[in-house]
């Protein structure tokens, strides 16, 4: 990580600083479990994000409003 990037939004020292996770450090070798976890918890995010983003989804409970698979779709189709 960048130590200059704090400020650069989708960097992930900016997510560092976002989400207060100061255990993370910039050298990974300090600690490779820390800096993997915080890594997966922003693709996490990333995914989910672009997820309901895609299916037009505002909130956990609603359905999908665009792009909308078939119901009645097989795998032998």
């Amino acid at each position: 990580m960048k130590t200059q990037s704090v400020r650069e939004v989708g960097t992930l020292k900016f997510f560092r600083e976002r989400i207060m996770r100061h255990n993370v450090y910039s050298d990974i070798n300090k600690d490779v479990d820390g800096f993997q976890d915080f890594f997966l918890s922003v693709g996490r995010a990333y995914l989910v994000a672009a997820f309901t983003e895609y299916f037009a989804i505002d909130s956990s409970t609603n359905k999908p409003t665009a792009h909308i698979p078939p119901q009645n779709m097989t795998r032998a189709n």
